[in-house]
């Protein structure tokens, strides 16, 4: 097996067990069981990491910028490990300090994987397509997802606490998967944190595709968390949340984890020439399912719908970290400004859990309607003007 295989695969592993996490579709349960806590209290959980990602973000991504992409994911992987081993710590207390170390943990790897991805691929010594190693690291990492969600179902008809200590296994691979990262190249001109900070807000500012980029990006990332997020509280309104939560978050996630795989075959495809062409499509869909759950009235339809959900938010995630990658000319920033964009997504999905935590999840996906529909509409003024430019320049 060739260095450069070896160091894919390393890759690929190592965003499998980051995202090997076996209590995720338990959070919602496990407070309510432990804690007493209803739905409004649940989301405000959630809102506690989403605002703690807001706060760690762009920190987080100029150290990576400063200090490489494998030292940060080092780090974040350290991270992990305590804030699954504090969630179990017995107390309410120590659980949103297990959440807020886990976000910083997010925080750290969200840019530096993305980035580490990227800059392995462009290398071209390695001699390896950046489409299809973005399509096999996505695929990886929902199908890491789904199985713990299968392996966590199968713990929690014993104990929901297993799911946290068979978590805590996984962090620890891990973080040995993390020493073995490769080693990417630096920009050769050392910066401070601040000349980097100014650097990356000047681009932002500047170049109007890219701050058009961040904002959809943003918009439409924390508008499917925030619906993933619902999910849970929508169970437990219904009365059918349980050890089942395991099973169906298996199914949803194995379906995100084909879409992923596909992901390649789809970007090559005629219509997929222009991306805005699929992603208007795929942003309609998603906008259909959530429609449908206001009035879903048996799991089976929420299973499906749920399915569905899933599978168009895999093949949208690809597009999205495609675009933005390409769209940043300077690796000496990619790292802060790939952590400008987790830093909106953050602020609006902690924006949004505040405001859904006040509504019914019914309402609160008749909102996050409401926002595709704007994203729909500014990617359909995008897709104009890129028709009128092509036409323009033939003339």
């Amino acid at each position: 097996m060739s260095t450069r295989t070896d160091k894919r695969i390393q890759l690929l592993l190592f965003s499998f067990f980051f995202k090997f996490t076996f209590y995720t579709p338990f959070i919602a349960l496990y407070l309510k069981n432990i804690y007493g806590a209803n739905s409004q209290r649940i989301l405000i959980v959630f809102s506690i990491y989403t605002v703690s990602v807001f706060l760690f973000e762009i920190p987080m991504g100029i150290l990576s910028d400063r200090y490489g992409e494998r030292v940060s994911l080092i780090a974040s992987s350290i991270l992990l490990v305590c804030s699954t081993i504090l969630m179990v710590g017995g107390s309410y207390f120590l659980f949103i300090v297990g959440e807020v170390l886990f976000a910083i943990s997010q925080s750290l790897y969200s840019g530096s994987y993305e980035s580490i991805v990227f800059k392995h691929c462009s290398d071209g010594s390695n001699n390896l397509d950046y489409e299809a190693t973005l399509g096999q690291s996505t695929s990886i990492l929902w199908l890491s997802i789904s199985l713990a969600a299968l392996l966590g179902y199968i713990l929690a008809k014993y104990s929901i606490r297993y799911v946290f200590y068979a978590t805590a296994v996984s962090n620890f691979f891990c973080l040995a998967l993390s020493f073995r990262l490769p080693q990417v190249s630096k920009s050769s001109e050392k910066k401070n944190s601040l000349t980097i900070l100014n650097e990356t807000l000047h681009y932002a500012i500047r170049d109007t595709k890219f701050r058009s980029w961040i904002f959809r990006s943003a918009l439409f990332t924390s508008v499917i968390l925030s619906g993933y997020f619902l999910i849970q509280t929508y169970l437990n309104e219904r009365g059918i949340s349980g050890p089942t939560n395991g099973v169906l978050y298996f199914f949803i996630t194995l379906f995100a984890f084909l879409s992923s795989l596909l992901y390649p075959k789809l970007n090559s495809c005629k219509f997929s020439l222009n991306p805005i062409n699929t992603l208007i499509l795929l942003v309609a869909i998603i906008a259909l399912t959530f429609f449908l759950l206001t009035i879903a009235s048996s799991f089976y339809f929420v299973l499906i719908l749920a399915c569905l959900f899933r599978l168009v938010w895999g093949f949208s995630t690809p597009y999205f970290t495609s675009i933005l990658n390409r769209s940043i000319r300077s690796d000496s920033i990619r790292n802060s400004s790939l952590s400008l964009v987790s830093l909106l997504t953050s602020l609006l999905t902690s924006i949004l859990m505040a405001v859904l935590s006040k509504f019914s999840s019914n309402f609160g996906y008749i909102i996050l309607l409401t926002l595709l529909t704007v994203l729909i509409i500014t990617l359909l003024i995008s897709l104009r003007r890129h028709n009128t430019t092509t036409y323009e320049n033939r003339g």
